[in-house]
């Protein structure tokens, strides 16, 4: 997960200490979903989110947010096949990691929404909002073309 994107480099210490905070608050919440049954949902935790409108106010990439989260998942995924892949039969893993991937899901759904709300209610200029998302487009990250205000229709 730290080799997406280095957190250091962001220039603010609070956004690479909330990361690094936000990092075993995210296991657990996954390690929730496979102890719990199909049926219990449990809200993202509000460190995930607040983490997710630290990263858009730091001008992190969404990409880098969202692939960080599942690096997070692929590992956890592949720390479950190997501890419990020789114990349990290969469906009963199946509907762990079933499980593991629903929560991943509305994880990645959530802190989306919220990274995109903070983006869109910072203060500051169209010019100065359309300047930030070139400046992430020219740094090879997905930008919304929505966000752009631009009619790519007409091409």
């Amino acid at each position: 997960m730290w080799s997406i994107g280095d957190p250091g480099g962001v220039g603010d210490s609070a956004y690479a200490d909330g990361l690094r905070a936000a990092v075993p608050v995210a296991i657990e919440y996954g390690l929730a979903a496979i102890g719990h049954g199909e049926t219990h949902e449990s809200p993202v935790p509000s460190e995930l989110l607040l983490q997710a409108r630290h990263a858009a106010r730091s001008s992190v990439g969404l990409d880098t947010v969202l692939r960080r989260y599942f690096a997070g998942y692929t590992l956890l995924a592949d720390a479950l096949v190997s501890e419990v892949g020789a114990v349990l039969r290969g469906d009963e893993v199946e509907r762990l990691l079933g499980r593991l991937a629903l929560r991943a899901d509305r994880l990645l759904a959530a802190v989306g929404a919220e990274y995109t709300s903070e983006r869109e209610s910072r203060p500051g200029t169209a010019e100065q909002r359309l300047g930030e998302q070139l400046a992430c487009l020219l740094a090879g990250e997905q930008v919304s073309p929505a966000l752009l205000d631009y009619r790519f229709d007409d091409f």
